[in-house]
């Protein structure tokens, strides 16, 4: 979004300086590399943007399967548990 906005104004700047009819060839050169780094500003940002979504996605994958093994963690937890009352009861009787 940000870039866009760049290359909007980028954009904007280049039509006012021709607009104006006194735009000399250094302006609008100097005017077409600020619109050229925009663009490259732009591209750089998405590409950043690009890259947290997939870090995003990789980790919210590890924290599935960290929840996944805490869940079997406590599946195994409540079994002993029970194996443990069961044993518990078992010697109590005799």
């Amino acid at each position: 979004m940000i870039g866009k906005k760049v290359v909007s104004l980028s954009a904007l700047v280049l039509a006012g300086g021709l607009l104006s009819g006194c735009a000399s060839n250094s302006k609008l050169e100097e005017i077409r590399m600020l619109a050229e780094e925009s663009k490259m500003a732009s591209q750089d940002a998405a590409a950043k943007a690009d890259q947290a979504a997939q870090a995003a996605g990789v980790a919210q994958q590890s924290s599935a399967n960290a929840e996944q093994m805490a869940n079997q963690a406590m599946q195994t937890s409540l079994a002993t548990d029970e194996k443990i009352e069961r044993m518990f009861k078992k010697s109590m009787q005799k």
